[in-house]
Order: C-alpha cells, then structure tokens, then sequence
C-alpha cells in the first residue's frame, strides 16, 4: 500500500458561548454565562490502529479528545472534556463587576 492509504475520521465540533449582563446598582453588575462544547454531541474518533496485521487493525478504540491526549492525564495536556473531540459538556460562570 502506498503512503498514507489510510487517513483517520474528520472532526466536527458546533460550540455555543452566551452571556447576560445584569446592573444592580450604577457601577455593579453581575454577569451570567453558559459555554456549551459539542453542542450537538457528535462523536468524534481518534485514529485508527494502525499495525497491520493486529486484529484491532483499522479500528478506532477511542475518542479523539483521548488521543490527543495520548492517554497522559495530567501530563500537561488539555482534559478531554474542554478539547475538540469531547463529549458535550456545558461551564456556567457568574462574575461580579464593579
């Protein structure tokens, strides 16, 4: 086979960021926000195996976010939960102004 006759699975990520601003008095405010990633929670693979002749050969057995991460949590990488390639997840914040 030539090189690079297999290629890994694209990506696809929608994010949503919103946020509200509330005055309490003249100077103050408080402001609410909501970050969504992978809003629509499509699943995105990593990269297959790639050692021909392994029964796993050609099969995605993780997410991308993992492998990315090459399996090192905490190893200086991003968590998989706030990388491309996640699961859906949602940040709430609230900040005071003044």
């Amino acid at each position: 086979m030539p090189r690079n006759f297999l290629t890994g699975f694209g990506a696809t990520q929608w994010d949503l960021g919103i946020h509200r601003s509330f005055p309490i008095r003249e100077a103050i405010r408080l402001q609410f926000r909501a970050e969504l990633f992978n809003v629509l929670n499509h699943p995105n693979f990593g990269p297959p195996a790639n050692v021909f002749g392994q029964s796993s050969f050609g099969i995605s057995n993780q997410i991308l976010a993992q492998s990315l991460n090459a399996g090192n949590l905490g190893g200086g990488a991003f968590s998989p939960l706030y990388q491309i390639g996640g699961p859906r997840s949602i940040q709430l914040a609230l900040k005071l102004q003044f």
